[in-house]
């Protein structure tokens, strides 16, 4: 059995339902005589490990969270790890002792600074140069466990090309791709669709926050979604699908 094979049935017994459908359905799949269990070395459950992205910011309610949404498709929890910058979530990650069959990483956004910010306790701050290194020892973690990791490159958030930041972004986003994780490009799937932005006449289920033209709303949030749970199934050789994941939120 292939390490990808069996991390889809640890999730099927573990969700005690089948594996993720078209359209995101949980339609039924018969599972061959040698592949009625998975092998004690897989960890169990997924993880979400990001920053306040994977927390919500700035979707108009919970249920319109991408990780809300990826919680409803596969139809169990997912735990989220704390991961501010992608330091942060290094640290984070090497305290556990348990290990998840999947887990998403949703870091980078906040490592765009170009100085340490405030709270270097919470948020660790390195130099860009470091990123990459950073990047694939939190990647190489996961894997020397067994576990699939989808790496999500970072969303876009309204900047455009002459913005200082966009030559650190793409450099960001190679480091990812070049990681040895199965890629999410969140990047191409929001890149200049202003729609997926929250706007200043949102209110965000995350008080006293509001929309703020940067991060995603709901719309973006979708798409975040989407291309995750795509990215997944490609990584499991399964046909990837569109999602309406909540109704009159689709994720084009």
């Amino acid at each position: 059995m292939t390490r990808a094979a069996a991390i889809l049935v640890m999730l099927i017994l573990l969700a005690g339902t089948p594996p993720l459908g078209a359209h995101g359905s949980l339609n039924a799949s018969p599972l061959p005589d040698c592949c009625s269990s998975a092998p004690s070395s897989l960890g169990t459950g997924v993880w979400l490990i990001g920053d306040s992205l994977s927390r919500g910011s700035l979707a108009t309610s919970e249920e319109k969270t991408y990780h809300s949404m990826m919680e409803k498709a596969f139809g169990f929890p997912i735990t989220r790890i704390r991961g501010c910058t992608v330091a942060a979530a290094l640290r984070e990650v090497e305290k556990v002792s348990r290990w998840p069959a999947v887990a998403f990483i949703e870091v980078g956004i906040n490592d765009l600074r170009d100085t340490p910010a405030p709270n270097q306790v919470l948020c660790p701050w390195i130099p860009a140069a470091e990123f990459g290194e950073t990047y694939r020892k939190l990647v190489d973690i996961l894997e020397s466990r067994q576990t699939l990791v989808i790496a999500g490159t970072i969303p876009w958030s309204s900047w455009v090309e002459s913005h200082p930041a966009w030559l650190k972004i793409a450099l960001f986003n190679e480091a990812i791709a070049q990681s040895g994780a199965n890629v999410a490009d969140l990047w191409t799937a929001t890149l200049f669709i202003p729609d997926q932005l929250s706007r200043p006449e949102d209110s965000s289920f995350l008080p006293p926050y509001r929309g703020d033209n940067f991060h995603p709303g709901d719309v973006g949030h979708a798409r975040i979604a989407k291309t995750f749970l795509n990215a997944y199934r490609r990584a499991l050789g399964q046909r990837t699908f569109f999602i309406p994941l909540i109704e009159g939120v689709r994720a084009r």
